[in-house]
């Protein structure tokens, strides 16, 4: 919502290192839930039949899909709102560097 209500106004203060370190986190918490659904057992010896461990694994992998693509939502939204920062700033220069040149010419 912060973001939303100040998109028309450029922002000069330095960013703070808080979404660097959500979306570190984000990338540990991902590789740390990867580690632990394929290191879980789904062998065909514990399988009661062939579908069963076919079953088994095919879950395993769809899982470990869904808990990335769930933890890498807010790191790219986190991108886009540093791409959208910086191509705000450029354009508020922009216009500042225009009004300049009317100014003097």
């Amino acid at each position: 919502m912060y973001v939303w209500s100040k998109r028309n106004v450029a922002e000069t203060r330095a960013r703070s290192p808080l979404t660097t370190i959500i979306c570190i986190l984000l990338i540990m918490l991902d590789s740390i839930f990867n580690t632990w659904i394929f290191s879980i057992d789904s062998s065909y010896v514990k399988a009661r039949d062939m579908d069963d461990w076919r079953h088994k694994t095919q879950m395993k992998c769809l899982l470990g899909v869904w808990v990335t693509m769930l933890l890498m939502v807010p790191i790219l939204l986190t991108m886009y709102l540093r791409i959208y920062r910086v191509k705000r700033v450029f354009e508020v220069y922009q216009k500042y560097l225009d009004r300049m040149y009317v100014r003097s010419g």
